[in-house]
């Protein structure tokens, strides 16, 4: 498969100041399939760790810790999880290529829209009992989201 193009202009760094994927310095970039997958891996990875300390935190947080803990979840829902979301549709349109029928690409992708309208809703959930829960099940979906992106998709980006 030939070298795609990947990276957004858009800041989608942690606090600490790691970049994502979606905020490479030159975008759009070129890299091979290989290093993507293997960025987008590294990166999922990292998401999904920070995505549970966040949601553990607001989980456990005492009431008085409470509005900043979700802050910090909205935070970096909005900062990295939608825009991540996002900068890999790029990705889709190459395994559609490698898809017949783009029954697992189309699956992806809808899981996507599903992932940040739940996103979205979030943000609309106001009883501190009902936001906990909410948050870990985010957690809970995005870890299945990013596990069938590796098992399967990537799968078949690095077999085209």
């Amino acid at each position: 498969m030939a070298e795609v193009h990947w990276g957004h202009d858009t800041d989608h760094s942690y606090p600490d100041g790691r970049q994502t994927m979606a905020d490479q310095p030159h975008a759009p970039t070129t890299i091979s399939p290989t290093s993507l997958v293997a960025n987008l891996r590294a990166e999922h990875a990292s998401m999904l760790t920070e995505l549970d300390r966040l949601s553990r935190a607001l989980l456990c947080a005492p009431k008085q810790d409470y509005p900043a803990a979700r802050a910090a979840l909205e935070d970096w829902l909005g900062r990295v999880l939608v825009p991540h979301a996002d900068s890999e549709q790029d990705v889709y349109a190459l395994v559609a290529a490698a898809d017949p029928g783009g029954a697992l690409s189309e699956s992806i992708r809808t899981e996507h829209r599903n992932l940040c309208e739940a996103v979205g809703r979030f943000s609309e959930v106001w009883q501190a009992a009902a936001a906990r829960t909410w948050a870990r099940s985010l957690y809970e979906a995005f870890d299945a989201h990013q596990h069938k992106e590796e098992e399967l998709l990537f799968t078949r980006l690095l077999a085209a």
